[in-house]
């Protein structure tokens, strides 16, 4: 009998789906479409904010809801999220049913093309009202047809749906309690649009810059550069996200222009990277422009923790090598390290850790919690804190910077 229950289970567990947020590839998601059984087959959404895309070919089975007929103006404000009354009429409309499994994509694979920002917008959306079953197609459209999987034309609406009763609008997060919020230690604010709109060097907002203390990271970091669709691994953009101060033990809030970029950079740290404590200003920008008895700021933020260090050529690398008093890092709890080489060496990035300060070659040693580290060899570059209050060489305390 024990057995035959271990063969069922095998013969089951290919094809079982659990709920869950996250992403599916297409061939996965595929095998759910052809369910033989229709009542288990997936709602299927296709969020393209141009219905002429629609037309030219979706899916199988596939509903439209373009992501905009979710947002409208509001006091003035565009594109602000519609009241929950008329959300929930457009879901339910949508076929959005709190038994089954919601497939959502777009096509967006080529930047400024950026229609992937509609998919998770809506997989957002869909979350806050209590759906807990919802996969991203990983690679959207592009990836589907490369997989020549079916493409259809002909028009597909489900039947009214059925939401769950609860919701969980706990995942955004208002003006008010983000302004209390956003100095806490524990807690990093992040503007996940492109660096140039971060400091102000656009067209497009009412007043630049960002919300003050909030640190830059853009969201298109996190996906394949042949396809802004297709979502890189946890583990080449850990380093990253690290080093930004973006760890799973912090509460993190995160924002953009209009949310849509936002969503994207918190549905990865949440159900990607798994991070337990992350949140969506839904306001975005633009809400935040409008708001003038508040400040914007288009100096850039601290994003990493601990040194940056400049030089002018690799010799002072291979003199750290062979001194003994090279560096010596000491953290609370843990033992004594001595090395002669600097550990996990990275370039800084221009866009993160002010490495245009610096001259020629640039090197970053990441989150040095509460230690103290001793360089020798350096005296010709100049080393930066992570606010750029420091240089020089020599002996200093490092405190973590947001």
């Amino acid at each position: 009998m024990i057995r035959m229950l271990a063969a069922l289970t095998l013969l089951f567990a290919g094809s079982t789906v659990y709920a869950d947020i996250g992403i599916i590839s297409p061939a996965e998601a595929a095998r759910l479409i052809g369910n033989p059984d229709v009542s288990k087959r997936p709602i299927v959404i296709d969020t393209r904010g141009g219905y002429k895309d629609y037309f030219r070919g979706h899916i199988e089975t596939a509903h439209h809801l373009n992501f905009d007929t979710l947002r409208g103006t509001d006091l003035g404000v565009p594109v602000q999220y519609l009241p929950d009354d008329l959300t929930r009429a457009l879901l339910i409309r949508a076929g959005v049913d709190r038994n089954r499994t919601h497939l959502v994509y777009a096509t967006g694979d080529k930047l400024p093309n950026d229609e992937i920002l509609s998919a998770s917008m809506v997989a957002y959306v869909l979350e806050k009202f209590g759906v807990t079953d919802i996969r991203i197609v990983d690679g959207g459209l592009p990836e589907w047809k490369k997989g020549n999987l079916p493409v259809t034309q002909e028009y597909f609406g489900n039947p009214p749906g059925v939401l769950p009763e609860q919701d969980d609008q706990g995942i955004g997060i208002a003006i008010d309690e983000l302004l209390k919020l956003k100095s806490q230690p524990n807690v990093v604010l992040v503007d996940a649009r492109p660096h140039n709109e971060y400091i102000g060097d656009d067209d497009i907002w009412l007043r630049k810059g960002h919300i003050p203390g909030a640190i830059s990271f853009h969201w298109a970091r996190l996906m394949d550069q042949d396809n802004t669709h297709k979502f890189l691994a946890m583990g080449n953009v850990k380093a990253e996200l690290e080093a930004a101060g973006l760890t799973p033990d912090r509460e993190i809030i995160v924002y953009c222009g209009t949310s849509r970029e936002g969503s994207l950079l918190r549905f990865y740290l949440r159900h990607v990277a798994k991070y337990p404590n992350v949140r969506l200003y839904e306001g975005s920008g633009k809400e935040y422009a409008s708001l003038k008895q508040y400040p914007a700021e288009t100096q850039g933020n601290p994003t990493r923790q601990g040194l940056c260090f400049g030089y002018r050529n690799p010799a002072p690398l291979r003199r750290l090598s062979g001194r003994r008093a090279a560096e010596e890092i000491q953290r609370p709890g843990h033992r004594t390290r001595r090395t002669g080489s600097v550990p996990r060496l990275r370039r800084c990035r221009r866009d993160s850790s002010r490495s245009d300060q610096l001259p020629g070659h640039t090197i970053w040693i990441p989150r040095l919690h509460n230690a103290r580290i001793w360089l020798v060899g350096l005296t010709r570059g100049r080393v930066l804190k992570g606010d750029g209050s420091y240089q020089g060489t020599g002996v200093f305390p490092i405190k973590p910077s947001r």
